[in-house]
């Protein structure tokens, strides 16, 4: 894949719409990837939530990938591709780079290129959105940039969804009292 802008205005809209308007997280996070693998015509995309007690990675949503790799094993937040603790997406151009986790299951799955986008709600690390391509993949800057845009309102949108569960859950307890 060369270069070029993939993601236009028009496709923005759209994936930041499912964003904005889909309140079940799973099912947003599910479309979103949808949406993400078909815009930049790539083998796939994954979702993955933090969980800070494991320090690991936890799948919350994905398309294109198959049920093998999604359960290759635990995704150490500190040895897997380390664009959380960095702050800044990292891209693996070569799955024999030492950030990979996984390389053998990475390479069985036929993948050559994986981008990692972190997400953070202000300064707290949330998780991050992972885009695989089973080319050669020279994401754009621009497309980079949209990426991280939206990996910012899909931290927002988790952590709305987290407070209105909580809300819910106090409004039944007063209820019951």
């Amino acid at each position: 894949m060369n270069s070029k802008d993939l993601i236009s205005i028009d496709s923005f809209k759209i994936i930041t719409q499912s964003v904005t308007e889909i309140d079940d997280i799973e099912a947003m996070a599910t479309y979103l990837c949808n949406l993400l693998t078909s815009t930049l015509d790539i083998k796939g995309c994954s979702i993955y939530i933090l969980n800070d007690d494991q320090d690991e990675l936890e799948l919350l949503a994905s398309h294109g990938l198959s049920s093998d790799y999604l359960l290759k094993g635990p995704i150490d937040a500190k040895k897997s591709i380390k664009c959380i603790k960095e702050n800044k997406p990292i891209i693996i151009k070569n799955i024999k780079d030492p950030r990979l986790q996984y390389p053998k299951q990475a390479e069985q799955e036929g993948i050559m290129t994986i981008v990692a986008i972190p997400m953070f709600f202000h300064t707290k690390p949330v998780g991050s959105i992972r885009l695989y391509s089973s080319t050669k993949w020279d994401i754009s800057s621009r497309d980079l940039e949209t990426l991280e845009i939206l990996a910012e309102l899909m931290s927002m949108a988790l952590k709305y969804a987290k407070l209105v569960t909580t809300l819910a859950t106090i409004k039944e307890i007063i209820d019951e009292v």
